[in-house]
């Protein structure tokens, strides 16, 4: 019955709990071994989890760290059964249209009305990110398969789509204190940032001004307001004030319902992966506009940090271990640990040991320049990876070399300030 193709869960739990007995004598059953399909293994983890988000990263983490099954079970995973189940899961795609809609109608039937985000939370459903990574926005998706009307302007639903990808994820808590500070009223900056500082423990005033930045849109490039709509916010002579535009929409209920979710949202998720705080959180998955925005820069870097990249005092190095075969030689970088604590990087091609940049790399303790390590397994993993810690280099361990092209690159040894994690460490390296 564990080969049958069957797309659910449930059934994989029926099947393999089908037949099995405890004997009176005996304290629990042990299930050694099953034959399965290969094809739908990814179910693994969701069955035995009994986590319904649909998110591969719960998924990943249950397989390197099961003790939290539900009940009295224990489960125990060979590493190739990881490695069939982790590949599975690369090639699945669970954000399919009809996995979405299957779960608004399952919550829907549920609460006896159409849920909001929040509910898909409440109710141990799916992810709302996993709405976010087909739809723009969740106001789409109803509009989509008719379950609300165009109530929307289309500024509005801009408006959605820009609290959906940039508020809801929580990246850091004060995001969400100063939008919803600023939509009880207008305020002079000295007035916000006073109140913020005496309110709200751990942050500083360059967070408060990267918030107005990501609201008034000016972190981001230009043309971004195709995407987002018109600004959330507008700062005139130190006076901050929702713009017109918003205030406009704010009238509209719908709009508004659909916002304060997004709010919600974004304080669970920030409370849940950020644990209430504002900077990085070891393990966690970020992306180079996330780092951009934990440390304050003045303009979202995603699209100049390539690799890594000083400036002040920080210096985040991106790093994708298995790089597709078909990248060009001048970008076939072979980073690898060399243990759970050192790591063999290399520089951009056409650089020497005499290199400023790399002089600046090799005097970077001198300098007061940390160094933060970003590792995804692979390319298909998208803009996210893993956040490892800070490293230094290794005196002694820089090198001339080669890339396969015949342009120079320098390499050197790092040294984690924190050895990776025995499970993250396995499932980057295997």
């Amino acid at each position: 019955q564990m080969c049958i193709r069957d797309r659910s869960s449930i059934i994989f739990i029926q099947q393999l709990g089908r037949g099995l007995r405890k004997s009176s004598n005996k304290e629990y059953v042990t299930v050694i071994d099953f034959i399965g399909n290969y094809k739908t293994n990814y179910l693994i983890p969701i069955a035995l989890s009994g986590d319904q988000s649909q998110n591969k990263d719960n998924y990943k983490k249950f397989l390197t760290n099961n003790d939290s099954i539900n009940g009295v079970s224990t489960i125990n995973f060979e590493e190739v059964a990881k490695k069939q189940i982790y590949n599975s899961l690369d090639a699945v795609s669970l954000n399919q249209n009809k996995l979405i809609l299957k779960a608004y109608e399952e919550v829907e039937n549920r609460l006896g009305h159409m849920p909001l985000l929040m509910d898909f939370i409440q109710q141990h459903s799916i992810d709302p990110s996993v709405i976010f990574s087909k739809f723009s926005n969740y106001y789409e998706f109803l509009v989509r398969y008719k379950k609300i009307d165009a109530l929307l302007t289309e500024n509005e639903s801009k408006n959605l789509v820009f609290f959906s990808r940039q508020i809801a994820p929580g990246l850091k808590r004060i995001d969400s204190i100063v939008l919803e500070e600023l939509l009880k009223n207008e305020l002079t900056y000295d007035e916000l940032k006073n109140k913020m500082l005496n309110e709200v423990k751990d942050i500083t005033e360059d967070d408060i001004d990267t918030s107005l930045r990501i609201l008034d849109f000016s972190f981001y490039n230009a043309g971004i307001e195709k995407i987002y709509g018109s600004p959330i916010i507008e700062c005139n002579e130190r006076m901050i004030r929702l713009s017109d535009a918003f205030t406009n929409a704010l009238s509209n209920q719908t709009f508004k319902i659909f916002l304060e979710d997004l709010i919600e949202l974004s304080k669970y998720n920030n409370e849940k992966y950020q644990k209430g705080k504002n900077g990085l959180i070891l393990y966690n998955k970020y992306s180079r506009e996330d780092f951009s925005k934990i440390f304050n820069w003045s303009k979202n870097g995603s699209s100049v940090i390539m690799g890594y990249m000083i400036r002040s005092q920080e210096m985040p190095i991106f790093i994708t271990y298995d790089k597709h075969e078909d990248i060009s030689d001048s970008t076939k970088y072979e980073d690898e640990f060399l243990s759970q604590d050192e790591l063999k990087w290399f520089t951009k091609s056409n650089r020497t040991l005499k290199s400023k940049e790399v002089q600046k790399i090799l005097s970077h303790r001198a300098k007061g320049i940390k160094m933060y390590i970003f590792v995804q397994k692979k390319d298909d993993d998208g803009i996210y990876f893993y956040y490892l810690g800070t490293a230094g280099y290794i005196e002694g361990s820089e090198k001339q070399d080669k890339m396969p092209n015949g342009s120079n690159v320098v390499t050197m040894d790092l040294a984690l300030d924190k050895a990776v994690r025995d499970d993250i460490y396995r499932y980057i390296t295997n």
